[in-house]
């Protein structure tokens, strides 16, 4: 079964083509951002993650 993350992204992407968007996701969890980035570069997910602190 895949990652509920995956699904969304892809959900997203999709959807962002359509428009000609990038999808960009702004995380506020520093360690969820370096565990993001490394399963959407296993799966060859093309979003941008950052760290935005609240």
């Amino acid at each position: 079964m895949k990652d509920s993350n995956i699904i969304e992204a892809q959900r997203q992407i999709d959807s962002a083509i359509l428009a000609n968007y990038k999808v960009e996701w702004l995380i506020s969890d520093k360690s969820a951002v370096e565990q993001l980035k490394k399963l959407f570069e296993k799966n060859n997910i093309k979003i941008e993650i950052k760290f935005f602190p609240e």
